[in-house]
């Protein structure tokens, strides 16, 4: 072999672009951005009524840009135990759509309801470690953790480490700091900003909930564009959102397209829908758009507007085609479970006088 010399040019760097108001550079990545948006995660849903099974909710949340949930299946657990949690992993490992469980916390909700089975401490282990499960869900009993009832305080001891999802319309002062200790991290039930914001300097986040009934984001986002500090600690849910709300508002989506109407920028917006919920809940393949993660996209008409031009699930287009596989069966167990005796006026008729207590509605909440 002969010598011979080689004549390498200097390696050079691209250009380093400023992104300047009103360069071209600048210009075509907000085109791009108006384009895409990471995967929308949807945080806590419950999938208890037998309206909302996996296959359903599936074809139902997807075309909005929905492709993860977490879903506390607190119903279904009340009722059958963990016979439902079997089955509600087993429905979400086989379905399209992502979907994450919490192990519900509160079975029964009170101690006056007559529900169908026990779900303890000692149940949730076998499920603890499951790939789907993801924590503990909304710890409605907060009266028995301010108490530091034992059976609340055994799950909240085995879900160290885990997402602890709460659950604590008003909760306020000392007794918000108590719950917080115990471990609890985010809550769902805020009706104003002051109460968005006063759980956040307690340590919690906050998911900004607009559903069938209660609709919180025209409470609380206005707060959020005057103090956008706190939007990192942010992020949304639908918590109740019936199928016919989905298909007529939308599901995420329509939390995003209503905070940019109060103001919100669109970025945050977005963020709070795919990244904050994504950090919060340890699922780091999901949430942003990069190199390695999951090819989980959504491509947007109109950033503005929120109009889903497509959705694509793992790189693959979520359309017809993709949803050919069968929803796995429910087992005949579980299903008529509502028995009830024979009803009348008389029986239902409230037999008293003069001025009674009653619980009263507020509109939206």
């Amino acid at each position: 072999m002969s010598n011979g010399y080689f004549k390498v040019e200097m390696p050079k760097n691209e250009p380093v672009k400023a992104y300047l108001p009103g360069s071209p550079e600048r210009a075509s990545l907000k085109k791009e951005l108006e384009r895409q948006s990471a995967q929308v995660v949807q945080v806590p849903m419950i999938i208890g009524g037998k309206e909302v099974w996996t296959e359903r909710k599936t074809k139902a949340v997807m075309p909005h840009g929905t492709t993860t949930v977490i879903a506390d299946p607190h119903e279904l657990v009340n009722v059958k135990g963990n016979e439902a949690m079997e089955y509600i992993l087993d429905a979400a490992g086989d379905a399209p759509l992502g979907i994450y469980v919490m192990m519900p916390s509160s079975i029964p909700a009170t101690p006056f309801e007559t529900n169908g089975a026990d779900f303890t401490a000692e149940d949730m282990k076998q499920w603890k470690d499951h790939p789907l499960v993801l924590g503990l869900g909304e710890v409605m009993c907060y009266p028995a953790v301010l108490s530091k009832e034992e059976q609340i305080m055994k799950k909240l001891e085995l879900c160290k480490g885990m997402v602890i999802d709460g659950h604590a319309p008003g909760l306020s002062g000392e007794d918000l700091k108590a719950y917080v200790e115990a471990g609890v991290m985010t809550d769902h039930e805020c009706t104003s900003f002051e109460e968005a914001k006063e759980k956040c300097l307690a340590g919690m986040k906050i998911l900004v909930r607009e559903g069938s009934a209660a609709r919180n984001v025209e409470n609380i986002v206005p707060g959020l564009v005057k103090e956008p500090e706190f939007i990192a600690h942010f992020m949304f849910c639908t918590d109740d959102k019936h199928l016919d709300t989905i298909e007529n508002e939308g599901h995420i989506s329509y939390n995003i397209k209503k905070s940019i109407q109060l103001g919100m920028n669109p970025i945050s917006a977005v963020k709070m829908a795919t990244y904050n919920a994504a950090k919060t809940y340890g699922l780091n393949d999901i949430g942003v758009l990069e190199e390695g993660k999951d090819a989980d996209i959504v491509i947007l008409d109109s950033l503005e507007s929120v109009e889903v031009h497509s959705v694509y699930k793992q790189g693959r287009i979520v359309n017809t085609e993709f949803f050919t596989k069968e929803a796995k069966p429910v087992n005949e167990s579980m299903l008529h479970t509502v028995v009830l005796k024979n009803i009348s006026k008389d029986k239902i008729q409230v037999k008293a006088e003069g001025k009674i207590p009653v619980i009263g509605m507020i509109p939206g909440q």
